[in-house]
């Protein structure tokens, strides 16, 4: 009983604190996470653009190999900016098929770091949604 009491304390806070063993003092590490940044993460537009550019073009031409219909389709990604500008927990929240969401959650896995949101001054780390758009044409 005493475990899991003490698995759910560990488990249930939002500041983890961590021992500086040089010094023997404690000090916390904001693990905190919004849903909303005040000023919302941001990245590089030439290098999103090039990344983009780089890194889609085969999986278009896959999609329309495969039979895709002609036309536009977003993906709406989802995914944690955190404190230094690095990228985690991607998922896309809608899939049009044809590998496109799998294409669009590795373009923003592999892409530049970003700058991350910040609230009242202060760095945060937050989750951002960005939609990523293909064109397929016929073949």
């Amino acid at each position: 009983m005493k475990i899991i009491l003490a698995a759910l304390l560990l488990l249930s806070g939002n500041i983890v604190f961590a021992q500086d063993k040089s010094k023997g003092e404690t000090k916390e590490i904001d693990t905190t996470v919004f849903q909303n940044a005040e000023i919302e993460a941001t990245v590089d537009a030439s290098q999103w653009i090039d990344h983009l550019r780089n890194n889609l073009q085969h999986p278009i031409e896959k999609a329309a190999k495969k039979g895709m219909k002609a036309g536009t389709y977003a993906v709406q990604v989802k995914f944690l900016v955190e404190k230094d500008g690095s990228i985690n927990d991607v998922q896309a929240l809608n899939d049009p098929g044809y590998g496109l969401a799998k294409a669009a959650i590795k373009v923003i896995r592999t892409g530049p770091k970003w700058t991350p949101g910040s609230i009242s001054g202060k760095i945060v780390r937050s989750y951002h949604t960005q939609p990523i758009t293909f064109v397929i044409q016929e073949m």
